[in-house]
């Protein structure tokens, strides 16, 4: 499985009565940044009947373990399309599992930019999502066009989103849903 870019955003839900308006997007993948695993299932359904494929950031929705017992669980009962987190073990445990799967990093100074590199040698995620976003261009200079970007946090407005665009990242994760397309 892989991850289409077919919108410049994809919405980021913090809130999860935000799920029927992302749903309403361009975007053909939401991803999923706070609940519980109680949510998952209703949520699944609605993404599912709006053909949109639902990554849950494991990190961040509580009542996931990061296992491979629990992704062999949110497998099985089909409760997610794929997985975001900044653990480099899951996401190869995912992928053997079918997961969409974007490793997020943090990218505060070039030590931590450096570090990425080894990181990138031990992981092939479908894509990388990059935080915070004014961080992306930086990635992309250092990484170059072999590995997907995707850009997030601290996205203001569609000016910025056009010109990570232009840059090479892939699309913008923003939970501000003013500008989900």
């Amino acid at each position: 499985m892989s991850i289409k870019f077919n919108s410049k955003t994809i919405p980021g839900i913090r809130d999860i009565n935000e799920i029927k308006n992302a749903c309403y997007t361009s975007s053909d993948v939401l991803f999923l940044l706070s609940g519980n695993i109680n949510d998952l299932k209703g949520i699944k359904e609605i993404c599912e009947q709006n053909k949109k494929k639902l990554l849950v950031n494991i990190d961040l929705v509580n009542g996931i373990a990061k296992d491979k017992s629990f992704l062999e669980f949110l497998k099985t009962q089909n409760l997610c399309d794929g997985i975001i987190t900044t653990k480099s073990n899951i996401i190869n445990i995912a992928k053997k599992l079918g997961f969409i799967t974007i490793q997020r990093v943090f990218v505060i100074d070039s030590t931590s930019l450096n570090s990425i590199s080894n990181l990138i040698e031990k992981t092939s995620p479908d894509a990388y999502e990059v935080l915070p976003s004014c961080a992306a261009k930086n990635f992309i200079q250092k990484f170059g066009s072999r590995i997907n970007v995707i850009a997030g946090g601290l996205i203001e407005d569609l000016e910025q989103v056009n010109d990570l665009i232009k840059y090479g990242v892939k699309a913008v994760s923003t939970s501000k849903n003013n500008l989900w397309l």
